[in-house]
């Protein structure tokens, strides 16, 4: 199933009929709510989607400003809310009259680093600005605020991109979270307001950090907060009337800005200590941009603000210490008992300036294939070598270690070595050098139209910026271009109308015509204006007119909502006139079935199944049963059953013989092999994934685990099966649980057949990888939705459990109202009102989470 089928568009759906003309609302059921969670922090979802906002320009008076927004793009904001974030933008620029002499507005989105999606001069009406916001992309990574502060500060607000002297200097902040370098925010932040910017700060969500967003603002009445970016609405308009405020604030500024004030370094502070007492350190002093501070738009203090020296270059004294032992030797005998011999180097590091030497052996000799020579010699792997050195000196690379299948080597018939003899991991040395690259040229218009102007081109070093050391941009920023060389343009002009041609028809109005040429323009001038052709009418006396059936009528409504029904169309003949000949023979209507949709089904419980054994023999115990909303299952829109899925009854209250409750048999006793195959598809909220992945700890958290009791596999599917782990990959439990908490959502389709065909054809009952001969097999299918392909599903349940002579127990739980029971019953074990489960939601696993275990565990008693 995909995610965005119709039940997942909206909390609250409206269904829009037209009938015969009329038009009626229908209110669906609101779907129920879910929260999303960023670490261990509920935010609260919005339940009601705003009315569409119909907006008019909001009159800030004739005070001009230039606007930038600043917004978060980080990782932790989801994409639907960085939509969400964009649209209230949009929202707010739609109240605003933007052009060249009133309001300006920029917008810069940053994570990681600013990046400046257009410039205060680039687009001058309110629709080129909404449809440049409609372009920006996410851009996820760390939350860098202060570097987007400086960015705002130093390069939007510049007068090359557009910035106006006597403008309002307007910021507005949007975020989520706290900024990775609180420290550089605040210092940042108050370098803006010192530079005349009045700041507006909004916080979204409960991990916002109120504090920080206080000191970003220029004053608390410029501080907003919502609970979600779905909710941003609620201040739009508190958003616009203050920034308006701000305008129309004789006291926010006086109208030109005050003279720049350059910085000026301080006084260096005292060196620090020295960060090594021998092999050469460092020490450092810092000084502050403070005598004065730069504002109004001054330039920074040239220079660096930190001075580093060398301290305490002496050799330090190194102890020696052991390399990694060299991989063992081969053994000396095959059979029967041998000898094998690995070595160290002290050498990692030799020891140096009265270091002490290595402790311990250089040598280490070892007992080997002590088995019979009559028998088979299985293979071994010898230890890893030393990892390669990165694949790359700068950004991604790889790095690789080998090991080899010889000790020993398998001989006689003995079994190769299990796994892999390479291992690659990823490393990274340093960030590469970006060299600078140029942005497009923006070009003015031509001086003159035509007969040879000039142009001006300007381009900029931002595309990208250089950085890490790599190279500044070569070339001019400013070039300067001839233009509109062609010659000016000669318009065409008409020559005389030819005369009149003879009428086409002799009756009842035919048509007569005449014809002019046009000299042709030159020079791209304009082409005559006009028709080449003049038509009027001529010989307008009436001439017989036969009879003639009308076309057909549409087909009316069916004459059913539902079900089978009728449509009819009709034709009417149009009489004869000044003597022409009557209609010809025909009908004058015309039926049709039809069928506008089925009939609602109302949904009817099956017979109830058997009592569930009882959970204790004395003492006062629980039974089940359960009865399935198929007889017949609700269809096209029908009701769902009425009354509860499932009854359970006290059973066994005898007392038992010591008086007291009977100790539980732990689940697990016997050796049982268990295979979780589970949907991972993006039917699956990502929410709702996070409480399956907690359904699966609980129920095997039930288990007792180890080689010689209960083993666990656990396989995701969605368009494709992936395995996570097999049978013999975690025998302790803590690692186990923790593993499957781990597990991450893969999105796609539901190809339930291919991940039963994995389980009889991969390697999870296969002896390699843990699966005992001696252990009873359990299947465990978990799915939220009906397969793509419902009849290979059936096929592959169909020989999963006749797969081989001990086939496995195979359980199927079905999760939600989209879940095709009849698909269950063919993957499950018989009888299926015994081994097939369902939840009514994902709110709902923890109820069950007992009877899947139970059920489980019947296999390993």
């Amino acid at each position: 199933m995909e995610r965005f089928t119709i039940s997942r568009i909206s909390s609250l759906y409206i269904s829009l009929i037209v009938l015969l003309g009329l038009w009626e609302i229908h209110a669906v059921p609101e779907r129920p709510k879910f929260s999303r969670y960023r670490g261990d922090i509920p935010i609260e979802t919005a339940t009601k989607t705003p009315k569409p906002r119909t907006t008019t320009a909001t009159d800030c008076g004739m005070t001009p400003a230039d606007i930038v927004f600043v917004l978060d793009s980080s990782r932790s904001i989801w994409r639907v809310d960085f939509t969400q974030q964009l649209k209230f933008v949009k929202d707010v620029v739609s109240s605003f009259s933007i052009s060249k002499n009133k309001i300006q507005v920029a917008v810069l989105i940053f994570s990681s680093q600013p990046q400046v999606q257009f410039f205060l001069n680039e687009y001058h009406t309110t629709a080129d600005v909404v449809k440049a916001i409609d372009k920006i992309r996410q851009r996820p990574g760390e939350t860098y605020t202060g570097d987007a502060l400086i960015t705002m500060r130093r390069d939007v607000f510049s007068t090359r991109n557009g910035a106006r002297p006597g403008a309002r200097k307007i910021g507005i902040v949007i975020t989520d979270g706290l900024s990775t370098v609180p420290t550089e925010t605040d210092s940042a932040a108050k370098a803006a307001k010192e530079a005349g910017i009045k700041m507006f700060a909004i916080g979204v969500g409960e991990i916002a950090d109120f504090s920080e967003i206080k000191r970003i603002a220029s004053k608390p009445e410029n501080v907003f907060t919502v609970k979600g970016y779905d909710a941003l609405y609620k201040i739009r308009d508190e958003l616009t009337r203050k920034t308006c405020g701000v305008l129309n604030d004789p006291a926010a500024t006086s109208g030109t800005t005050p003279p720049p004030i350059h910085g000026g370094w301080n006084t260096w502070e005292s060196w620090t200590t020295c960060t090594l007492t021998c092999g050469g350190g460092t020490q450092h002093r810092m000084r502050l941009c403070n005598n004065p501070s730069p504002a109004h738009f001054g330039k920074n203090c040239h220079g660096s603000k930190a001075d580093f020296r060398g301290c305490n270059i002496q050799n330090c004294p190194e102890d020696g210490n052991w390399s990694h032992w060299s991989p063992w030797s081969t053994c000396s005998k095959s059979c029967e008992g041998g000898t094998k011999t690995r070595y160290r180097m002290c050498n990692d590091p030799t020891p140096k300036h009265g270091g002490q030497p290595c402790k311990g052996d250089k040598e280490e000799i070892s007992s080997c294939n002590l088995q019979p020579c009559s028998m088979p010699l299985d293979g071994a792997w010898s230890t890893w070598a030393e990892w390669s050195s990165c694949s790359s000196s700068c950004d991604s690379g790889f790095k690789r270690r080998f090991r080899y299948c010889n000790s020993p080597a398998p001989e006689r018939g003995g079994e190769d070595c299990v796994g892999l003899d390479e291992d690659i991991v990823p490393c990274k040395v340093r960030e590469c050098p970006v060299n600078g690259g140029w942005s497009d040229w923006e070009q003015t218009d031509c001086s003159v139209s035509c007969g040879g102007g000039l142009a001006v081109r300007t381009r900029t070093c931002t595309a990208p910026k250089p950085s890490n050391g790599g190279e500044d941009c070569r070339g001019d920023t400013k070039e300067t271009l001839s233009c509109n060389t062609q010659k000016c343009p000669v318009n065409g002009k008409w020559e005389p109308w030819s005369p009149w041609s003879s009428c086409t028809k002799s009756c009842e109005g035919g048509t007569k015509s005449r014809k002019r040429k046009c000299v042709p323009p030159q020079h791209g001038g304009k082409d005559c204006n006009g028709a080449d052709e003049e038509t009027v009418s001529c010989n307008t006396d009436l001439c017989p007119i036969d009879g003639y059936w009308t076309s057909w009528s549409a087909w009316t409504a069916c004459s059913a909502t539902c079900g089978e029904g009728k449509k009819m169309k009709m034709r009417v003949c149009m009489p004869p006139s000044y003597g022409g000949l009557p209609c010809g023979q025909g009908e004058t209507t015309m039926q049709q079935s039809c069928k506008v949709k089925e009939c609602p089904v109302a949904g009817n419980w099956g017979d109830w199944s058997g009592w569930t054994k009882c959970s204790v023999p004395c003492g006062g115990g629980k039974q089940t049963r359960q009865r399935a909303c198929d007889n017949p299952a609700p269809a096209h829109g029908g009701q769902e059953c009425q009354g509860d899925r499932e009854q359970s009854q006290e059973c066994n209250k005898k007392a038992c013989a010591d008086e007291s409750k009977p100790e539980l048999v732990k689940c697990g006793e016997n050796p049982a092999d268990i295979v979780f195959v589970v949907d991972a598809s993006s039917s699956i909220w990502p929410e709702d994934f996070k409480k399956l992945r907690i359904f699966l700890r609980d129920v095997v958290a039930e288990f007792n685990i180890g080689k010689d009791k209960t083993q666990v596999a656990l396989m995701l599917f969605s368009d494709r099966p992936r395995d996570q782990f097999y049978l013999n990959t975690y025998s302790k439990k803590d690692y186990l649980l923790r593993h499957m908490l781990a597990v991450q959502q893969m999105g796609g389709g539901t190809r339930t057949d291919k991940a039963l065909e994995k389980v009889m054809t991969g390697r999870f009952l296969k002896p390699q990888f843990g699966a005992r001969a001696d252990a009873k097999k359990v299947v465990i299918v978990i799915s939220d939705g009906q397969s793509y392909y419902p009849e290979k599903t059936s096929e592959a349940a169909a020989k999963l459990k006749k797969f081989t002579s001990s086939p496995p127990i195979v359980l199927a739980l079905g999760i939600g109202g989209q879940v095709n029971f009849r698909e269950l019953y063919s993957i499950a074990t018989s009888p299926v009102h015994s081994h097939v489960f369902r939840a009514i939601d994902y709110n709902s696993l923890a109820q069950i989470k007992e009877m899947v275990a139970e059920k489980a565990c019947e296999g390993t008693r």
